[in-house]
C-alpha cells in the first residue's frame, strides 16, 4: 500500500474519532474529509508521494461506490 495508504488510514481514523456522522450531513462529511485530506497532502514534500496519495484517494472513492467516497468506507468500518 505504501506511504499514501498510511495517510489514507490516518485520515479515516481522524474522521471516525470526531464522530462526524452524528453531527454533519453528507455535505458536511465531504467538506471535513476534503480539509483533512488537503492537510495531509500539504505535509508531503515529495511529488511522487503526492501522486500516489491522489491515486489512492481516487481508487478509494471508486471502490466505495458512493458520493461520500472515503466517508462511506468509514461508516461501514465503524
Amino acid at each position: 500500500m505504501g506511504m499514501a495508504g498510511k495517510h489514507v488510514n490516518k485520515t479515516m481514523r481522524v474522521l471516525s474519532n470526531t464522530a462526524i456522522f452524528g453531527n454533519l450531513g453528507v455535505n458536511g462529511v465531504n467538506i471535513a474529509q476534503k480539509q483533512t485530506l488537503d492537510n495531509l497532502r500539504s505535509e508531503m514534500t515529495d511529488d511522487t508521494q503526492r501522486l500516489n496519495f491522489d491515486r489512492e484517494i481516487l481508487i478509494d472513492r471508486q471502490t466505495a461506490k458512493g458520493k461520500t467516497g472515503i466517508a462511506l468506507k468509514i461508516k461501514i468500518e465503524h
